[in-house]
């Protein structure tokens, strides 16, 4: 990895599409999905070509991938919708014409969303997936999506969200007492893509500590590696031009060694810390065990009147000795070459003879990135090398050694003088700021394995301290038991230490992480298991509940539909690729009728519905009679919904109650369009009992309240007109 693999930022932090999503689902689960004030629960009033609809829905969790051909801070985002329903009507007529009931597997909403850099629980601000600032399509299961329909939905969705902001948080950077150059001061934020996984990709937080911006936009090579999908970069030049010159300066000051340590440029545009100054005296190096007691000199003498040889010092300069990035790990390096002479003793006791050896000294060390603790931020060199001496001696002076090896002594002595300074020559741990400074929703990096192909590179996840296993499931009314298990930093926890809950009641807990579906259900249900101990944070797992329509082979939309006196739907059916297939129907009971116009079947309702009836739509294969699909259809009579006051006029602080009466429904649900124009709260005894609240400069506000009984049996709907005074 070159030195521009972080685009000139200090820091780069990225995390792929499914980490993200992961993280998604903990804010989904955390915040109530099932509770419409704090999940995602849209409920919208659009008036279209064809008519009205109202969409009232729960939304799952969002998903995200990042398109090859996307922009630098955009998203494709899915939510499925877990629950709800669809009517298409004419509210002002106070007539429906026809309800979806919606469930996962034939509903969802997707769209093209920012992401956006806003305050949040980081010090220097958060990156947010933000729904509000987006454009969305409904992809439902018998709704043509080239349609009016749909695309008034969906520009009613991306209003919604408009008027409604959702910032989903995904992370942030915080500051904390680390060195300046590891303090992030600034950071900026972009997607990159994933050229081997084009719907992954990952987003990147670029980060800047005491240096300057980088170059925004993606970088030059893709930064997760496989089997991981986070990764930290900290750059060649923060850690060899400051961070680790700095230490070894503090660490050689403190063994009193005077080297003084300083980031040198490379010529690959590298740094490394290089010793600019310093050297270690060994004083005289003398032999006693080699006849003549040979001992260091630098050949000049001195006349007695004989020539006598000086003894002198050997200095070892450490200019040139080098910390840097090779082959992966940290590299220490160091050589010097240097001509050493020799004087010997003769029998007058003088040292009178003279000869010099070439001298080789080096030293080579190896430190691999260490993670001690994945969730630690604390990245360890570990290193040990070998000293290496080698002395080069003609014939004379090996003789006078002797059976001695020279270089063996030369070594030997040299080793021990200078080795304190190897011995303190350790790269000290570096905080990363993982943890402290690079926040997720609920969640922290986890770094495993690390390496320094020139920055240094960590690889790993973001991952809860606390988790539950599986955190989403699908299942069926009257399934099996389900298992849960609890992960605590990456240990399993016994279940039975553990506190339990499941919200709403929908299905039992037969034991400690033990959760058994109900026997029945009257629609889509989604439950929250969560499990908590102490003051840990609490873990949470989705559970869905629906039962998808009987199939083999074949898949008819819309699978469950509700329809009026009269009204007449499409019916589409589709084979496992998605092609259209060619069918014979039955009708379980035979009410209504289904014709096929230009290759469109069409249901049509009978003309009078005074109760409500449930027929199974049969679609087999005229090809393979094995082959078929199934759709449940409710004929539903229509009630009429009254709302009081139909029609008022009332001041921007004036808030109205309204009362709804429908003979025949359970419940009813309330919506206002425009959404700007106010809030409705409705009275949580009495779903007939709402109040609207108008927003300060609402001008008009048009409302209407629906029921479609417990599954679609009944149906209704009615407005009223709210006006500002003027």
């Amino acid at each position: 990895m070159s030195n521009n693999s972080t685009n000139g930022w200090d820091a780069v932090c990225a995390i792929n599409a499914a980490n993200m999503n992961q993280l998604f689902r903990n804010w989904y689960l955390a915040n109530n999905p099932v509770n419409a004030e704090k999940g995602l629960h849209i409920q919208l009033l659009s008036s279209s070509n064809p008519g009205e609809l109202i969409l009232d829905v729960q939304l799952g969790p969002p998903e995200v991938s990042f398109p090859v051909d996307g922009q630098h801070q955009q998203a494709n985002v899915s939510m499925i919708i877990t629950s709800g329903v669809l009517l298409l009507c004419d509210v002002r007529q106070r007539i429906v014409n026809s309800a979806f009931i919606l469930q996962p597997d034939v509903a969802s909403i997707t769209g093209t969303v920012d992401l956006t850099k806003a305050e949040g629980f980081a010090s220097l601000g958060e990156v947010q997936l933000n729904l509000a600032a987006g454009s969305y399509l409904p992809a439902i299961s018998g709704l043509d999506p080239n349609s009016e329909w749909a695309a008034d939905l969906g520009a009613g969705i991306g209003t919604f969200f408009a008027n409604n902001p959702v910032c989903v948080p995904l992370g942030g950077v915080n500051q904390s007492n680390v060195p300046d150059c590891l303090q992030p001061t600034l950071f900026e934020f972009c997607v990159q893509p994933n050229p081997d996984e084009p719907d992954d990709g990952c987003v990147l937080l670029l980060i800047q500590t005491n240096g300057t911006p980088g170059n925004f936009g993606p970088l030059p090579a893709y930064p997760i590696a496989d089997g991981s999908t986070a990764s930290l970069i900290v750059s060649n030049q923060v850690l060899f031009n400051q961070l680790f010159p700095a230490q070894l300066r503090a660490s050689m000051s403190a063994a009193k060694l005077p080297l003084s340590f300083l980031g040198q440029q490379q010529q690959d545009g590298t740094y490394s810390a290089v010793v600019t100054d310093g050297s270690s005296d060994l004083g005289v190096l003398s032999f006693s065990s080699v006849m003549g007691d040979p001992a260091s000199s630098n050949g000049q003498c001195t006349y007695y009147p004989v020539q006598v040889y000086d003894t002198s010092e050997v200095v070892i300069p450490f200019s040139g000795l080098s910390v840097g990035a090779s082959g992966g790990q940290l590299s220490i390096a160091y050589d010097y070459q240097w001509t050493q002479g020799w004087a010997w003793k003769s029998v007058s006791g003088l040292y009178t003879d003279y000869d010099f050896a070439q001298t080789d000294f080096s030293y080579a060390a190896q430190a691999p990135v260490t993670i001690v603790d994945p969730k630690s931020c604390i990245v360890t060199f570990p290193s040990t090398g070998i000293p290496e001496c080698q002395s080069h001696m003609d014939s004379k002076l090996a003789d006078l050694f002797g059976a001695l090896d020279p270089a063996s002594q030369i070594q030997t002595s040299i080793t021990q003088q200078i080795l304190p300074v190897f011995q303190n020559l350790q790269v000290g741990d570096v905080d990363t700021f993982a943890l402290q400074n690079i926040l997720f929703y609920e969640n922290s990096l986890c770094l495993k394995t690390g390496s320094l192909p020139g920055d240094m590179v960590l690889n790993g996840s973001a991952t809860p301290a606390f988790s539950l296993s599986p955190d989403s499931i699908v299942v069926q009314p009257g399934g099996p038991p389900v298992h849960f298990t609890a992960t605590l930093n990456g240990q399993t926890v016994d279940p039975s230490t553990l506190n339990w809950k499941l919200l709403p009641e929908c299905g039992s807990l037969s034991g400690p992480g033990t959760y058994v579906p109900p026997a029945t259900i009257t629609g889509p249900r989604v439950a929250v298991l969560t499990a908590s101990c102490g003051q840990v944070s609490a873990g949470h797992a989705m559970v869905l509940v629906y039962s998808p329509q009987p199939s083999n082979g074949l898949t008819v939309g819309p699978a469950t539909l509700t329809l009026t006196a009269g009204q007449s739907a499409p019916f589409t059916v589709e084979d496992a690729g998605g092609n259209a297939a060619a069918v014979t129907w039955s009708l379980q009971p035979a009410l209504g009728s289904m014709s096929q116009v230009g290759g469109v079947w069409t249901y049509t309702a009978p003309e009078s519905i005074t109760t409500s009836s449930r027929i199974t739509l049969t679609a087999t294969s005229t090809g393979n009679a094995a082959d078929y699909g199934t759709a449940t259809l409710t004929l539903a009579p229509m009630v009429e919904v009254c709302i009081t006051p139909n029609n008022a006029t009332i001041s921007t602080t004036q808030p109205i109650p309204l009362t709804a009466t429908a003979q025949g429904l359970p419940t009813v649900s309330w919506t206002v369009w425009p959404s700007s124009a106010g809030t409705l709260c409705v009275d949580d005894d009495d779903s007939f009992s709402a109040t609207f609240a108008p927003s300060s400069d609402f001008a008009v506000a048009w409302i209407a309240a629906y029921g479609t009984g417990t599954a679609g049996e009944v149906v209704g709907v009615g407005d009223a007109w709210i006006y500002a005074a003027s």
